[in-house]
């Protein structure tokens, strides 16, 4: 019992010693927490500090500045806003339209990503084939792939319907009878290899114990994934739930990829007006302000949407852990 009180005594000791530190050690932490704090002054602070401002402000073409709206109508941006969201023709066929494409990426390309990381994962037949088919789009750029899926299918696939069909799909991107219902299917595939890779690296974190004890018990494939699989990466769902939901108010689809700051006017979303609006030919310095108090109203909207989504999930958290 000594020798035990004595080993205490020691480590105790040993802990309260202090260790020197070197001059260059403190120097070095000083310069990395100071860039760092910079950093985070200049880009984050700084950054959305302007942006807020900005939503009390208009520009003022005579002076070619920005200022400062006064009294009554301070406010003015976020009054605006709103009555065009709920005007009949204004800005919510705009967030209807990106409604519906974010509805087609979490209902439809979302659980595809997971079941094609799942086939890709169980190495099960065809799987060569889906990897080369769903992982070239994240090598190209999101132009590349527009201009390649235009052509394949204005070209390619437009002949063949002209042919056999006698349907001329050349105007398919730009023709109001095809043009939505080509980017919501645009929408559905390219959604899928989105998190493609981070959904196979957690399934492949699975351990094989767990796997040959469900092989061992009977289970299908589709009870491995249902209920081995997708608990084992809950937290990974969660968190890219948590950014799913709060899209919804700022979803573009792929219009900007394929139209750049001329889609037409049946298919343009809430997201895709607010970007072309301060980026683009079509952009003004008038809607910077308007713009910046937009996102100020998103901003605050979302935050009570990601605390109460995260709650939800917690709440249905099978607490499985590798």
């Amino acid at each position: 019992m000594s020798d035990m009180t004595d080993k205490n005594k020691n480590v105790g000791a040993i802990l309260k010693r202090k260790t020197p530190v070197k001059k260059s050690e403190v120097i070095f932490l000083a310069v990395t927490l100071g860039l760092l704090a910079a950093h985070w002054a200049i880009i984050f602070v700084g950054g959305n500090l302007n942006s807020i401002l900005l939503a009390f402000q208009r520009f003022d073409v005579q002076s070619y500045s920005y200022k400062f709206y006064t009294g009554k109508d301070l406010f003015t941006n976020f009054s605006r806003f709103f009555r065009e969201l709920f005007a009949a023709d204004g800005l919510g066929k705009y967030v209807f339209n990106g409604v519906m494409f974010h509805l087609v990426g979490i209902g439809i390309g979302y659980p595809l990503s997971l079941m094609f990381a799942y086939l890709i994962y169980k190495k099960l037949p065809g799987h060569k084939a889906f990897q080369i088919l769903l992982y070239l789009p994240t090598i190209f750029s999101a132009m590349v792939v527009a201009l390649l899926s235009k052509y394949f299918l204005e070209r390619g696939v437009a002949a063949f319907t002209i042919k056999h069909f006698s349907l001329d799909l050349r105007g398919i991107f730009t023709d109001a009878k095809f043009n939505f219902g080509t980017l919501l299917i645009y929408t559905a595939y390219f959604a899928v290899p989105g998190n493609l890779l981070v959904n196979l690296g957690t399934m492949s974190r699975t351990p094989p114990e767990l796997v040959e004890s469900g092989k061992l018990e009977g289970i299908s494939l589709w009870q491995e994934f249902v209920h081995l699989i997708l608990p084992m990466m809950y937290p990974v769902i969660e968190i890219q739930c948590l950014g799913i939901f709060v899209g919804f108010f700022t979803a573009q689809g792929p219009l900007y990829a394929v139209y750049a700051d001329k889609a037409p006017v049946n298919v343009r979303t809430f997201g895709y007006w607010m970007f072309t609006s301060v980026v683009g030919d079509k952009s003004a310095k008038s809607m910077y302000g308007y713009t910046a108090a937009i996102n100020l109203i998103i901003g605050v909207i979302s935050v009570p949407i990601v605390y109460l989504t995260k709650r939800l999930f917690d709440r249905f958290d099978p607490e499985a852990e590798f």
